[in-house]
């Protein structure tokens, strides 16, 4: 029975240490292709989109590298919340990284909902104290669970953990400075109609917060804050609720006196179907576009 208690002890105090390594250690791995380590490792940015997956799927880093000065990246998470962008932006600035402008995404189905993680990436790349703020806010949630919990420390990555000298260079083959490779094709207007609109109404006050925290951060640091909307297929940007808070968002930032543009500032078609491969990413061909008229404003500014 003794040697029974101590074997459990010991593979407990083991499995203890693995996850404790994992939340603590896991930024520290060399990553150049993408995420918050990789704009770290880079000292200095002149231009960070940072953003969720329409960025990414939006933004074709290497027109950016072509036609802007300077040096681009596209940091981005599924499901990146203010919130969540918020402490990417602090983390990045107080490790000592220069961002010259810090281009944010405009996006109206983020801002409506509590706390969130839809990307458990952002707890391999993030430092601990990073992870804990976000934990903090989810478990003040209604919903929120020891599950929840055990799922968000102990079980996140540890797939990625194991075979992360194989599964790393796979996946950072479909990056180039933070900017997906992808170059899909488009859908057919006939199977975008199809697809269902799910926009909840609201704007929460975390989400308002953590925007105004953006701007506080950026004014501390001397970077330079635009926000731009990456157009969505015109059946979502005629949803009610994503145009009220879509107005809600535009309001709070020109109260702030921070730059935007919504989607209807840019020349964009966003009733071509050819362009989208679903209600929110783009096509290859609709990623080059929207790349080429956010050239064409920043290029603008600068005159």
């Amino acid at each position: 029975m003794k040697k029974t208690i101590i074997s459990i002890s010991i593979s407990l105090i083991i499995v203890f240490g693995v996850v404790m390594l994992k939340n603590c250690f896991s930024y520290m791995l060399p990553n150049d292709a993408m995420g918050i380590r990789a704009v770290v490792a880079k000292k200095h940015v002149s231009q960070l989109f940072l953003g969720a997956s329409a960025f990414r799927k939006g933004i074709d880093v290497k027109m950016l590298e072509e036609e802007l000065p300077g040096e681009s990246f596209i940091l981005t998470y599924n499901g990146n919340q203010p919130y969540n962008m918020s402490l990417e932006l602090k983390e990045i600035l107080e490790e000592g990284t220069v961002v010259d402008t810090v281009i944010a995404d405009f996006n109206p189905s983020m801002i409506n909902e509590d706390a969130n993680l839809s990307d458990k990436r952002f707890l391999w790349d993030t430092k601990f104290s990073t992870k804990w703020a976000l934990w903090k806010e989810i478990s003040k949630r209604e919903d929120a669970s020891f599950y929840m919990f055990y799922d968000y420390f102990v079980l996140s990555n540890n797939e990625y953990m194991i075979t992360y000298p194989v599964s790393f260079p796979l996946i950072a083959e479909r990056y180039y400075r933070g900017g997906s490779l992808d170059d899909d094709a488009g859908m057919t207007e006939e199977r975008l109609l199809k697809l269902e609109v799910a926009e909840k109404p609201g704007f929460h006050k975390l989400q308002k917060k953590a925007i105004m925290d953006m701007i506080s951060i950026c004014d501390q640091y001397g970077v330079k804050l635009i926000f731009v909307e990456s157009p969505r297929y015109i059946k979502m940007a005629d949803d009610e609720n994503y145009q009220e808070k879509s107005k809600a968002l535009a309001e709070l930032l020109k109260a702030s006196g921070i730059e935007y543009y919504c989607a209807t500032d840019l020349d964009f078609d966003n009733k071509n179907a050819a362009y989208y491969t679903d209600l929110v990413h783009m096509s290859g061909e609709g990623k080059r576009l929207f790349t080429s008229q956010i050239i064409q404003r920043m290029k603008e500014n600068e005159e």
